[in-house]
């Protein structure tokens, strides 16, 4: 599915900014600042993202050595990397974090960007969207770590759609088949100016364009893209999210919203 047009260019002079905002942050704010909803400090947020861009660029990225098949694995995989990561630290964690996105940068360089690469969820990824994921692992932890120093942070609706970029390749992974089971449903999504669909018949399908599904699906929902992004990844709740300017706008059955979050494991 072909969400949005970008190139390595902007992805780099995007994600090197996110890095730059990401790092000066942890390095200001107290390193045992504990995280909304979490259980994590924000130096343990910073020992996450170190993490994550040693899966990018310490493993073979045809193989799905090293990735977790189902988001109950992530979040094990998530724990045991950060317990190895405890002795680092912030300063040390900080460091790291700029020399693995450096590290990347050189190892992006050579990938075909339009090519498909292993992700978690038995997931497919292309370059451009992989960068997408690691700008969105800048963004949202820079979001948790400010929220909770009580500092400001604000998500550029560019940066949040080249961020969905990567999550629609993947998204389907995260659907559970359980919930699923003989489920009709259809629900468009306008982030901005963008669109996607998740289209379910008879408990088979997932996220498509939306020129290949239903003139009328059965809810439509829509808003910027960065409180949409922010949303979709829990940060903020239905009604943060509206006040935001992101709500069900219509649809043949637009109550069955209700239903979505049930449909993704956790």
């Amino acid at each position: 599915m072909s969400y949005i047009s970008t190139d390595r260019d902007e992805l780099t002079r995007r994600g090197t900014l996110a890095l730059h905002r990401f790092t000066t942050l942890a390095q200001e704010v107290d390193p045992q600042t504990r995280i909304r909803g979490s259980e994590w400090t924000a130096k343990q947020v910073v020992a996450h993202v170190l993490s994550v861009l040693h899966r990018y660029n310490d493993r073979d990225l045809h193989s799905w050595d090293g990735l977790s098949a189902t988001p109950a694995e992530l979040n094990e995989q998530n724990d045991k990397e950060l317990a190895a990561l405890e002795p680092m630290s912030v300063d040390e964690l900080v460091s790291g974090v700029r020399t693995e996105f450096e590290r990347w940068l050189a190892i992006s360089e050579g990938l075909d960007q339009a090519a498909s690469y292993k992700f978690h969820f038995r997931q497919t990824i292309d370059g451009n969207g992989g960068a997408g994921n690691m700008l969105g692992e800048l963004l949202v932890h820079g979001f948790d770590i400010a929220r909770s120093a009580g500092r400001s942070w604000e998500i550029d609706d560019r940066d949040a759609q080249l961020v969905f970029n990567g999550v629609l390749q993947v998204a389907n992974g995260a659907l559970d088949p359980v919930a699923l089971r003989g489920l009709d449903l259809s629900v468009l999504w306008r982030i901005g100016d963008r669109a996607t669909m998740l289209h379910v018949v008879d408990g088979q399908g997932g996220f498509i364009d939306p020129a290949d599904g239903p003139a009328r699906p059965d809810v439509v929902i829509g808003g910027p893209p960065a409180p949409m992004l922010l949303s979709l990844y829990g940060r903020v709740g239905p009604l943060a999210a509206a006040r935001r300017g992101v709500f069900v706008r219509g649809g043949r059955r637009p109550w069955r919203a209700a239903k979505i979050e049930s449909l993704f494991l956790r």
